[in-house]
């Protein structure tokens, strides 16, 4: 914003109402996790989750069996998903439709990515293979073949050239996705290689193995760098921090495990869950996490402490598959009645204006992980809030037994 613009101007200008992602710059130190999230389940279907609250606000269904993979578009309208009925789909999210099914696999759909271009698509398969996909017409592109056991992840390379695929040959791939060559093979592990991911600067890479262990690769020459033994069962998902050297792995352990990769040190082992834990994804300032598992939970973690914000319940399932989700559109209403009110900035002051609610008996306010900012009786039809931090907040107007919610992000 110019510097010569006046305090209120850039108050009023920072907030965004509702279903609007923040355009603003954030500090990132104090950055919050996406408010939304979105699992699959074996039990064939997809929920969408608001992380402030718990609640699940929509599921979807179409499947026939697990879904496996999940991947949010980049316009947050859409969503594409692989299964083990052997197809993908995508979906609206606001509505839960199915705008496409794509056919071809003949084996169950355990990966899918989307390109950079958001027209094309890549899926791995227990046919062991990899198919790119033209979205707009559902056509196979190209099928890359060469791996002789189940490609169960895949990861697209930053620059969008290539895809690491992990396989139950026990083997890493990377091809070219131009033409569908294999570049390289990466071997090391003992058993299935069950999750792969690729850092953001597109040097190194992770896997996870049925062999119990971790390994840190360097892309570039296939070279195994670091192997990581703290595990003490299949190690089944890897992720790189998006904001550092650092990793996040789970296991049928039972356990979540946080690594620097420098120094091949585990920083911390999450404990809670009951069951073999599948997906961990990780916040993009890096300071939360999501897990899900085999005992029917989902779990929200501060990743500073190791502490457990709060436990998502709701499929009845083993739950395989999660990703971030910045926004809700429009068209997907909030849970609840509706309640007329209005947010509005107070002119010269750091503070929110909530009013034309009527007779309410109380105005909440909380942050994305559930915490109460503030809680109390409305004044006279108007309540000012001072905020004392960037960030999203959800503010809940309960008037005559009804109650509303409004989401509100504060860039300052």
């Amino acid at each position: 914003m110019a510097p010569h613009m006046s305090t209120n101007a850039i108050l009023a200008a920072a907030l965004i109402f509702l279903v609007l992602p923040c355009m603003a710059a954030v500090d990132p130190a104090r950055a919050e996790p996406p408010p939304y999230f979105i699992s699959g389940s074996a039990d064939s279907t997809m929920k969408l989750w608001r992380l402030s609250s718990g609640e699940c606000v929509r599921t979807y269904t179409g499947h026939d069996e697990n879904v496996r993979a999940l991947e949010v578009f980049e316009d947050d309208e859409r969503l594409l998903t692989g299964s083990w009925d052997h197809t993908l789909k995508q979906w609206r999210i606001d509505d839960g439709s199915v705008l496409d099914t794509y056919v071809g696999h003949t084996d169950q759909v355990f990966a899918v990515d989307i390109l950079p271009d958001q027209e094309h698509a890549l899926s791995g398969a227990f046919d062991n293979t990899i198919r790119l996909w033209r979205l707009s017409d559902g056509e196979t592109v190209r099928v890359f073949t060469g791996h002789t056991g189940g490609v169960r992840s895949i990861k697209i390379t930053p620059d969008g050239e290539h895809v690491l695929s992990g396989s139950e040959d026990g083997t890493l791939k990377l091809w070219r996705i131009a033409d569908g060559q294999c570049i390289r093979t990466f071997y090391g592990h003992s058993s299935w290689v069950g999750s792969v991911d690729v850092s953001a600067d597109g040097v190194h890479a992770l896997s996870g193995s049925l062999d119990d262990t971790m390994k840190l690769w360097r892309i570039a020459d296939g070279q195994c760098l670091r192997t990581f033994t703290d595990h003490t069962d299949w190690v089944r998902t890897v992720t790189f921090f998006p904001d550092r050297f650092e990793a996040m792995s789970t296991s049928s352990d039972r356990t979540i495990k946080h690594w620097d990769l420098a120094d091949g040190s585990c920083i911390r082992t999450f404990y809670g869950h009951t069951d073999n834990i599948c997906p961990v994804i990780v916040s993009d300032d890096g300071q939360y996490a999501l897990s899900a598992s085999w005992d029917l939970r989902i779990k929200l973690w501060r990743i500073a402490d190791g502490e457990c914000l709060r436990t998502f319940t709701g499929h009845t399932q083993r739950i395989c598959a999660l990703t971030w989700y910045a926004g809700l559109p429009a068209a997907v209403p909030d849970v609840g009645p509706r309640l007329a009110f209005t947010v509005a900035p107070n002119p010269g002051r750091d503070r929110l204006r909530i009013s034309g609610y009527g007779t309410a008996e109380e105005v909440r306010v909380t942050d994305v992980v559930g915490r109460i900012t503030f809680r109390g009786q409305p004044k006279r039809h108007a309540t000012e809030l001072r905020f004392g931090r960037a960030g999203v907040y959800f503010v809940t107007v309960t008037a005559d037994g009804r109650s509303a919610t409004r989401r509100v992000i504060l860039c300052r």
